[in-house]
């Protein structure tokens, strides 16, 4: 997945780049809020109330584990049971 491909609500973390250039940072993993109007992403990162703003190569899609879906929206619930 293209960096460019990532949208608001999916689940990211951070690169080893990001890591490196953001060691602050306690978690490394996160939710897209937002585009920024140039190269980067506004992402709320786990336990963290405000968004930090991080570069696009600082961050790439989190994996999902197999047959577990990243969000509400990218799986339909199967009938009799209910969605998110």
């Amino acid at each position: 997945m293209d960096n460019d491909d990532l949208k608001i609500g999916d689940r990211v973390r951070l690169t080893p780049l990001g890591e490196q250039r953001n060691a602050g940072l306690k978690m490394r993993t996160g939710t897209i809020k937002g585009r920024t109007r140039g190269n980067g992403y506004y992402v709320l990162i786990d336990g963290n109330k405000t968004a930090s703003t991080l570069h696009r190569s600082y961050v790439e899609a989190e994996a999902a584990e197999p047959g577990q879906a990243t969000s509400c929206f990218t799986q339909r619930p199967e009938a009799g049971k209910s969605g998110c």
